[in-house]
């Protein structure tokens, strides 16, 4: 860098500065050679000189800024209400799906609350030791979500087998070691 703007200006603020100095002394004008040269018709009082604008530098003060976690919306899935035989909609299609993927409701999925989704119902109940009834609750929700199949004996050499729970009535069809 320094190339002749660069050096322009820097002799400028010299000879600015020479200036100043001289002024702030009472005295003419200072050459570039540092000789004092006040021509005869120019008084004290009538010199002016010409200054750059201060060069000032703003230090802001650091400051640690803290990002909050992204806020987590936890949304519960929709829980219908209480739901009883004769129903229909797609409260009892929702129903529905949850039992056969639960391995309890084996028919159409149709929306209606018939005799086949009662009878699933009432084997949900019995694998959960819930009263044994028809009708459906809102806390049945939850305890069909926690349900993890039935706990069976392991029966290797025998993948393809019928289990039958005599405590709680169910019987469990096992193909290839899957219930």
């Amino acid at each position: 860098m320094g190339g002749m703007s660069q050096r322009t200006g820097w002799t400028g603020v010299w000879l600015i500065g020479l200036g100043l100095a001289a002024a702030s002394c009472g005295a003419g004008a200072i050459s570039a050679s540092g000789s004092t040269t006040v021509p005869d018709d120019v008084t004290a009082s009538s010199i002016t000189t010409t200054t750059p604008a201060p060069t000032t530098t703003t230090v802001l003060p650091t400051t640690s800024t803290t990002l909050s976690p992204p806020v987590t919306t936890t949304t519960l899935p929709y829980v219908p209400g209480p739901l009883e035989p004769g129903d229909t909609g797609p409260d009892v299609t929702m129903l529905q799906e949850a039992m056969a993927d639960a391995g309890f409701f084996r028919d159409v999925i149709d929306g209606v609350f018939g005799h086949r989704t009662a009878t699933a119902v009432i084997a949900v109940h019995k694998a959960l030791d819930l009263p044994r009834n028809a009708s459906w609750t809102e806390s049945d929700w939850e305890a069909l979500a926690g349900f993890r199949g039935p706990v069976l004996p392991d029966r290797a050499n025998e993948p393809d087998r019928v289990e039958i729970d005599l405590t709680r009535q169910l019987l469990y069809r096992v193909e290839d070691g899957t219930v």
